[in-house]
């Protein structure tokens, strides 16, 4: 559960904002259909081959705020983890593993031979960080001992 919680952590750490495309969609639709004047040809609108310019769907503005819309309130676990990443910051090898394990999802194997270490050390080394962050959690009453 915590290894789970830490992928989250640093998801919300590198969490973008709304891009632009997706920032043009949402207004887009709140501005509804353009009106269309029968009589003129509007001559400032750029002319599409291929199916053209289109108002978005309900779907396309869900599907923008299940991406984005879904900010948790984390704020005690984001603690926990900014507490544990600082206790390692004095100890590269830790602190390694931690970004390559937590952060960039590499394989036990990956992360052990780039450190240089053995497997066994490498599950000893995660099993620390991560009963550091229970007690941490514990402490901060985010998790029930």
């Amino acid at each position: 559960m915590i290894a789970c919680e830490f992928h989250e952590y640093f998801k919300r750490k590198k969490r973008r904002g709304l891009s632009i495309r997706e920032a043009a969609t949402l207004v887009d639709y709140v501005n509804g259909p353009k009106p269309r004047s029968s009589a003129a040809k509007d001559v400032t609108q750029t002319r599409v081959t291929g199916g053209g310019l289109h108002r978005p769907t309900t779907e396309d503005v869900e599907a923008i705020y299940l991406r984005h819309g879904q900010v948790q309130d984390c704020s005690e676990w984001d603690i926990v983890f900014d507490e544990t990443l600082s206790t390692y910051r004095s100890c590269r090898e830790n602190e390694t593993l931690i970004l390559l394990c937590f952060r960039d999802r590499h394989s036990d194997f990956v992360i052990s031979d780039e450190l240089r270490i053995s497997i066994s050390t490498y599950y000893r080394y995660r099993r620390q960080v991560l009963e550091r962050a229970a007690v941490m959690a514990v402490k901060l009453g985010v998790l029930e001992p």
